[in-house]
C-alpha cells in the first residue's frame, strides 16, 4: 500500500508494516516514473532550460491590499462571502469560540490543473499553491488574487518558473511582502529539507538549501509555517517515536529570527513545540503546523486520541487549535475543531490545515484519502472554514 495522493509527510514515512500511499504528503514522481500526486506536490521531472523566471515583482498582487476588510455571514469558496467591507476599525474573529466554523469548498476552476497545498496571504487576498497548466505538465508555485474576501480568486498564474531546477518541491510559504519563499524540497526518495529563494528585484532565482537549525541530516523537514513578520517558524520533522503503523512519527520545532528581517536571514533557536496532552504520550501523529500571522495561534492535524494502527488508519486525522499569551509563552491545551471535520457520508478523508488569515476568519484546509479506503474521484479537496466577527 501507499498513502496515495497529495501529501508530503506520509510519502517519506517509513512504515512499520507496509508503505502506505498518501494523498496529503507523497512526493510526485519524476516524469519518467509513475506519478504519485501529493498534497505537497513534490515534483521531480527533469528539465533543461537554465533560465529562471518570475511573473511578478515582490509585494505586488493583482489586488493591492488595503484592507481592514471584515467578513459578515458568509458562504465562501475561499472566495465568496455574502458581505465584506472596509471598516474604520479592523475587526477579527480571534475572540470567538474556537470551534465555530462553516465549511465551504474552494472554487478552483480558475486556479490551474489540480491545485494543491494552498497558502493564503495574511490579508486573505492572495492564494499561493501548487498547480500545473494541464495534466502531465510540471507543477509550479502559482499565485491568484482577489479584490476582497467577498470575491472568488482570479485566474492563477505561475509565480516562478525554475526549468533548470531538477528537484521536487512543494508547500511554498511566500513571505515578507513576497520577497522570500521557503518551501520543502525533495532530494531522492527519502530526503526532504527546507530551501529558500529571495527575490532579486526581477525574479525569484532557483532555491538554495536553508542553512541552520531547521534542517537536520538524520530526519526530514517537510512542512513549515511562518509568522507574518518572518520572525517565527514552526517546522514539521519526522523524528518522533514509532507506533503500530509507522516506524517514525512527527514533532513540531519552533525557530526564530529578528522580526521583519532581510529576506534569507537564517533562523536559530530550535525548540520542540509542546502541545499537552497530545505530545505527552508518544505515538500520536501530529502534522500540518499552521501558525497564525501574529504567531499566537496554532492549527494542526492530529490523530489524538487514537494512535494509527492497521485497524485504525482512515479518517483519523483531525484538526486542532491552540493559542498562547505571548510568543515565548507555553501553548494552551489544544481544542479539537469538530466543525471542520470531514462530513462526506460516502468516503473517508483525512483533514489537515494549511494557512489562516490575519483576522482569524478564514482557515484553509485540505482533505485527502489514505490507505485502503474506497477512493473518491476527487481524492483531494481544498475547503475553506469561515467565521464572522461579532458585531
Amino acid at each position: 500500500m501507499t498513502f496515495h495522493r497529495y501529501s508530503l509527510v506520509w510519502a517519506h514515512l517509513p512504515l512499520a508494516a507496509c508503505v502506505l500511499p498518501n494523498p496529503g504528503f507523497d512526493p510526485q514522481a519524476t516524469a519518467a516514473t509513475t506519478a504519485v500526486d501529493v498534497e505537497t506536490e513534490l515534483s521531480s521531472s527533469t528539465l533543461g532550460d537554465p533560465e529562471t523566471h518570475s511573473s511578478t515583482s515582490p509585494g505586488t498582487t493583482e489586488a493591492e491590499t488595503t484592507t481592514a476588510s471584515t467578513t459578515a455571514d458568509t458562504e465562501t469558496d475561499g472566495g465568496t462571502t455574502e458581505a465584506s467591507g472596509d471598516t474604520e476599525e479592523a475587526q477579527d474573529c480571534w475572540g470567538l469560540a474556537p470551534d465555530a466554523w462553516s465549511m465551504n469548498a474552494l472554487q478552483d476552476a480558475k486556479l490551474g490543473w489540480d491545485p494543491t497545498a494552498p497558502h493564503v496571504s495574511p490579508d486573505g487576498l492572495t492564494l499561493y499553491y501548487m498547480a500545473a497548466a494541464s495534466e502531465g505538465e510540471k507543477r509550479w508555485i502559482h499565485r491568484s488574487s482577489r479584490a476582497s474576501t467577498a470575491d472568488a480568486f482570479a485566474v492563477g498564474e505561475p509565480l516562478v518558473l525554475w526549468p533548470s531546477f531538477l528537484h521536487g518541491f512543494g508547500h511554498p510559504n511566500v513571505t515578507l511582502g513576497e520577497t522570500e519563499i521557503i518551501l520543502a524540497v525533495s532530494i531522492g526518495a527519502q530526503a526532504t529539507d527546507l530551501w529558500y529563494s529571495v527575490h532579486d528585484g526581477e525574479t525569484f532565482p532557483a532555491p538554495a538549501v536553508l542553512v541552520g537549525p531547521p534542517n537536520t541530516i538524520a530526519y526530514n523537514e517537510d512542512i513549515a509555517s511562518i509568522s507574518e513578520d518572518g520572525a517565527r517558524m514552526i517546522v514539521q520533522r519526522n523524528d518522533g517515536p514509532a507506533n503500530d503503523l509507522l516506524s517514525l512519527t512527527w514533532s513540531f520545532v519552533e525557530l526564530e529570527r529578528p522580526p521583519n528581517p532581510a529576506p534569507g536571514t537564517p533562523f536559530g533557536g530550535a525548540k520542540e513545540v509542546q502541545l499537552s496532552p497530545i505530545t505527552d504520550v508518544p505515538g500520536h501523529v501530529t502534522l500540518c503546523p499552521t501558525l497564525s500571522p501574529d504567531g499566537l495561534h496554532l492549527f494542526f492535524g492530529s490523530t489524538y486520541p487514537l494512535k494509527p494502527s492497521p485497524r485504525e488508519s482512515s479518517e483519523i486525522l483531525r484538526v486542532f487549535s491552540s493559542e498562547r499569551a505571548g510568543l515565548d509563552s507555553p501553548w494552551e491545551t489544544p481544542v479539537e475543531l469538530t466543525s471542520v471535520a470531514d462530513d462526506d457520508p460516502d468516503y473517508d478523508f483525512e483533514t489537515c490545515p494549511t494557512s489562516v488569515s490575519r483576522d482569524g476568519c478564514q482557515l484553509f484546509i485540505h482533505r485527502f484519502q489514505f490507505g485502503d479506503v474506497e477512493k473518491a474521484d476527487d481524492g483531494y479537496r481544498i475547503v475553506v472554514a469561515t467565521r464572522s466577527p461579532e458585531p
